[in-house]
């Protein structure tokens, strides 16, 4: 709880509001990844991910097609995914 109530005080620093309940700590990014991607990604729903020139982490893409995602590559523009290729 200590460590919660430490990222509550620097988040509102940022201007972004939780409550130290609302904080959830994980090993690593790819536990975070995975905890987002089982509470937002069904079965069947489709995914864009980066292609060769911006590749997308392993782990991501592991955790994705565990998940049952349609994984849709796409190339991307200097600052953002190309949605039109």
């Amino acid at each position: 709880m200590p460590l919660r109530q430490q990222l509550r005080r620097t988040l509102a620093a940022m201007e972004i509001a939780a409550t130290p309940e609302a904080i959830v700590l994980t090993s690593g990014a790819t536990q975070g990844l995975d905890l987002v991607v089982r509470l937002l990604v069904k079965p069947g729903d489709t995914v864009i991910v980066g292609n060769q020139a911006w590749p997308a982490w392993p782990a991501q893409l592991g955790a994705l097609a565990m998940h049952g995602a349609n994984l849709v590559s796409v190339s991307y523009r200097a600052d953002r995914p190309d949605l039109d290729s």
